[in-house]
């Protein structure tokens, strides 16, 4: 079986006519004595943690913190996972991340299809960042993400100042954060995107920080918004 990079994993073993052999510490058959042929004896040897521990591992320091090359000793590479990242856009031609997008995305900021980043907040680059902790590609440049083999579903939900958008649907206001959720838990149903982690780096609070720059909602509103989230949640939970 193959597992990350490429590296064969194979049982120890000799095969072959000799008349005599002995066992190793190891556990590998070793051939000796006889007039017998060895055909096949030599063995592959076994795959480690520190076989992973590449100059690309160490870089960010996290993957080290985590202990992933014990994982991906063990053939755990994210290897189709789909993940969907709901943030401020994420890059979908960075060179660490191009290969692991699995689509375009959806974005519910400017309302289309391409989940990339815009705008001149601080936010503006935090999706791609996230992006890359989990997948970002092992190509032996740079540092790649702790799910170096999964797929990134891109779902812009915040503008670049990490802000939500608004709509008003049916009379109610509903988020961008609303949308997102929603449209994976459709894509789910429909076998377009089936999302197996939501990734959701960011948090808030109610009351007038939940809605900074927008309208302030009446009582009323407010319950059906979170009434609506809980809905939602629950939807792709169940």
């Amino acid at each position: 079986a193959a597992v990350g990079g490429g590296i064969a994993v194979a049982a120890a073993g000799a095969g072959g006519g000799s008349d005599d052999s002995s066992s190793s510490s190891t556990g590998a058959t070793t051939a000796s004595g006889g007039s017998g042929s060895t055909g096949g004896g030599s063995t592959t040897p076994t795959v480690t943690a520190a076989d992973f521990e590449t100059d690309e591992y160490g870089r960010g320091g996290g993957l080290g913190a985590v202990n992933a090359s014990s994982a991906y000793a063990r053939g755990a590479t994210g290897n189709g996972v789909l993940v969907a990242v709901i943030d401020t856009g994420v890059d979908i031609d960075h060179p660490d991340l191009a290969g692991n997008i699995h689509s375009s995305g959806y974005d519910f900021v400017d309302d289309d299809f391409v989940a990339s980043p815009t705008g001149t907040g601080n936010g503006l680059s935090h999706g791609t960042h996230v992006a890359g902790s989990i997948a970002a590609v092992k190509d032996d440049s740079g540092i790649h993400g702790i799910a170096p083999e999964a797929n990134i579903l891109p779902i812009r939900a915040l503008d670049s100042d990490g802000f939500e958008r608004y709509y008003l649907i049916e009379g109610f206001p509903v988020s961008s954060f609303q949308l997102a959720y929603a449209q994976i838990a459709v894509d789910k149903d429909d076998g377009t995107n089936d999302v197996d982690v939501v990734n959701a780096s960011y948090g808030f609070n109610r009351g007038d920080l939940l809605f900074p720059t927008g309208p302030y909602f009446t009582d009323a509103e407010e319950d059906v918004y979170f009434n609506l989230d809980a809905a939602l949640i629950s939807d792709l939970t169940d």
